[in-house]
Formats: C-alpha cells, sequence, structure tokens
C-alpha cells in the first residue's frame, strides 16, 4: 500500500509540474502574442512613415524634373529665337540688296533676256520704226 500511495504522490506530483510547466509556457505564448502584435503595429507605424516619405520624395523629384524641363525649354525657346533674329536679319540684308537700285549695262540686260523678252523688244523696235 504505501508504495502505491507513493507511486501515487509522484504522479499527482508530476501532474503538478506539468500544469506549472504548461502555465510557464502559456504565460510565455501569450508574452511572445504581445510582442508580435507590437511589432506589428510598429511595422505598420514604420511603413506609413516610409510610404509617407517615399511620396515627399517623389514629389521633390517630379519638383526637379519640372524645374530643369522648364530650363531646357527656355534655353531651346531663346537659342530658337536667336536662330530666328539672325535669319530674319540675313533675310533682311538679301531684301535689301535684292531691292537696291542699281544700274546695269545694256549688254548685261540683254545677257538675261528670254525669248519672250526678245520678240517683245523686236516687236517694239519695229512699232518705233513704222512711227518715225
Amino acid at each position: 500500500m504505501q508504495e502505491q500511495e507513493a507511486a501515487l504522490r509522484e504522479k499527482i506530483e508530476s501532474e503538478r509540474t506539468f500544469k506549472k510547466q504548461l502555465k510557464a509556457e502559456k504565460a510565455k505564448t501569450q508574452q511572445l502574442e504581445s510582442d508580435l502584435s507590437t511589432l506589428k503595429e510598429e511595422q505598420a507605424v514604420i511603413m506609413k512613415e516610409l510610404k509617407s516619405k517615399f511620396r515627399s520624395q517623389c514629389i521633390k523629384i517630379q519638383a526637379a524634373s519640372q524645374e530643369k524641363s522648364k530650363a531646357l525649354i527656355s534655353q531651346i525657346s531663346s537659342a530658337l529665337l536667336e536662330c530666328a533674329n539672325s535669319i530674319d536679319t540675313k533675310s533682311k540684308k538679301q531684301i535689301q540688296q535684292f531691292h537696291t537700285l542699281r544700274t546695269v549695262s545694256y549688254t548685261h540686260l540683254r545677257a538675261h533676256e528670254t525669248s519672250l523678252h526678245l520678240v517683245c523688244r523686236l516687236l517694239l523696235e519695229k512699232k518705233k520704226k513704222n512711227t518715225t
């Protein structure tokens, strides 16, 4: 009988130890779950901060890109205007040269005479002879 009581006490003590260990494991599990929840919340906060920083960097990059584009457009526009002004100046000079009256010799005029001009000139000369 004493052996059975000792075995029963040992079994009861083993169960108590097991229950204590089980409680300790449950407490550890609850602590780990709490830590995990805290980490998830911290992760969410960090992700929000990262998204916000990313957006602000994108906005800065976009603004810088727009500024560079505006500067390039301005440079191209001024270069085009300079080019246009240069062309206008050259064109004006050519037009002025073209419209300037210059005297040329009769031989020079005859050198540029076309067949149509020749016929007209001959008819005019003939008419002139008949009237005189």
